[in-house]
């Protein structure tokens, strides 16, 4: 007979019910811990979707070199593949490797167009652009090189020729009807190859 002060006592040769009550213990832990990850890493995407910003979605896809196609409020889209985003305008390189730069104020959505697309998750960026460099300075070194161009403006018009100039708001383009005068808030795109 045991006395009131004697330690419990366990079966270290018998059945092991001791044995299967701790593994369960400890069983529960880990799923009551695998839970909490879970809800952790959830309210963590949750959160990230909340302070979710345009110009980092844009930025998560020009990461990943998404294709997309880009909506304009021209009522043209731009499809390729999203390699850069800037304070003022993305640039995407276009099947056949024409580089194409689109004002940001001109566009009004993009869409991902690749098989990847129904996995993406939704917008969750909230880092600003990661160039300072404008349109307009991608387009006075496209005048550097005297690169033939394609330019959209708003309004859907379209014009094949090369720039002559860039100013401070202002492009000028040489084209088969004579100069062109184009203030840089009516360019929608730009496309070079």
């Amino acid at each position: 007979m045991s006395g009131p002060s004697e330690a419990p006592q366990v079966d270290a040769h018998g059945d092991g019910g001791d044995q299967a009550a701790l593994s369960a213990l400890l069983d529960d832990a880990a799923v009551d811990a695998a839970v909490r990850a879970r809800r952790i890493a959830r309210d963590g995407r949750e959160r990230a979707r909340q302070v979710a910003t345009w110009v980092g979605a844009l930025r998560d896809l020009a990461e990943r070199e998404a294709d997309v196609q880009v909506h304009t409020d021209a009522d043209v889209a731009v499809v390729g593949r999203l390699i850069g985003v800037a304070s003022d305008h993305l640039l995407l390189r276009l099947d056949g490797g024409a580089l194409t730069v689109v004002a940001r104020p001109a566009t009004t959505g993009v869409r991902e167009t690749d098989g990847a697309a129904a996995a993406t998750p939704p917008a969750a960026g909230d880092r600003p652009a990661p160039t300072d460099q404008t349109l307009l300075e991608v387009l006075d070194r496209w005048h550097e090189d005297a690169a033939t161009v394609h330019l959209v403006t708003r309004g859907g018009a379209t014009e094949r020729g090369r720039i002559v100039a860039v100013g401070e708001d202002v492009i000028s383009l040489t084209t088969g009807a004579g100069t062109l005068h184009v203030p840089a808030d009516a360019i929608v795109s730009v496309s070079v190859r």
